[in-house]
């Protein structure tokens, strides 16, 4: 997969409210907040978060129509320095 540019003007504050402090902001693509975690409190490290209430979220592989948004958060992660493993 050939990768993917986010721009920078993309790269805005969260849209959402957080709930895990450990979690690092990495991007808000298609109207959904990315997120990565290094803590382990949640089932994979990216996250994207799609609403205020605290179960508003999806970690992990668990909904294979958020791949390309799972494929983003990795992205941001690695430019940052993020270590997907935990």
């Amino acid at each position: 997969m050939a990768k993917q540019k986010i721009s920078r003007a993309r790269k805005t504050r969260p849209k959402f409210k957080r709930f895990c402090p450990d979690c690092v902001f990495l991007v808000n693509y298609n109207k959904l907040d990315l997120y990565f975690c290094a803590a382990g409190h949640h089932k994979a490290p990216y996250l994207i978060r799609y609403g205020d209430r605290k179960e508003n979220f999806v970690s992990g592989p668990g909904d294979s129509t958020l791949f390309s948004e799972l494929q983003v958060a990795k992205m941001e992660a690695a430019q940052l320095g993020c270590d997907g493993h935990h």
